[in-house]
């Protein structure tokens, strides 16, 4: 995941849910730490369940402390690679969100 955002580098927290063709997880804590944008995160994720083919991803996050500056933060890419047959689904965010707001992230266009 590439994140977007403001210039400065920001402490807080990123958070993520999948939504798919079957269902939906609840949403996971993705990053604790330095809020950075241009840099790619890679995490892990073990879902507690097979949504199916992902057809969207939202996206939150929060400040660790007060940011007087009310910064904007979102997804500008992100590739989901499924584990059980290693399927990859490209995701293209078009906004950034103010704190704690919910960013849907659809997949790319071809």
């Amino acid at each position: 995941m590439t994140l977007d955002g403001p210039i400065w580098l920001n402490p807080g927290f990123m958070f993520m849910a999948l939504s798919g063709d079957n269902d939906s997880t609840k949403e996971h804590q993705l990053f604790v730490g330095s809020l950075v944008p241009g840099r790619t995160y890679e995490v892990l994720l073990d879902a507690e369940l097979d949504v199916g083919v992902v057809t969207e991803v939202t996206f939150r996050w929060n400040n660790h402390i007060f940011n007087p500056m009310k910064p904007r933060y979102g997804v500008s890419k992100m590739e989901l690679q499924r584990g059980k047959d290693n399927m990859i689904v490209s995701f293209c965010g078009t906004e950034n969100v103010k704190e704690n707001a919910v960013q849907r992230v659809l997949p790319c266009q071809a």
